[in-house]
């Protein structure tokens, strides 16, 4: 059975696909809340939303340590705010 090769990218398409990627300020202005941003889907989430251009990002988390950690990996424009998306009361509070 032959072996196939995996498809290759042209340096001209990976050029533009790699400008559109730098260029796309989508959220840029924008503020976005990223409940469970403190680590895993949620975190990334939230650091491509940073990337995006959002104006400010909170993350929401039940572990003060996680969240601590998540807002520095952000970085610039983070928030967090200690909160358990299943508490009625802490949704009100953000």
């Amino acid at each position: 059975m032959p072996i196939l090769a995996p498809p290759t990218v042209s340096s001209g398409a990976a050029r533009l696909m790699s400008k559109n990627r730098l260029d796309n300020k989508k959220l840029e202005g924008k503020v976005a809340v990223v409940t469970g941003g403190s680590a895993g889907i949620g975190l990334g989430v939230a650091k491509a939303f940073a990337q995006e251009g959002a104006a400010h990002v909170f993350i929401t988390g039940r572990r003060q340590a996680e969240l601590d950690r998540a807002v520095a990996e952000v970085g610039h424009g983070a928030t967090g705010a200690q909160a358990d998306a299943s508490n009625l009361i802490d949704i009100d509070r953000l």
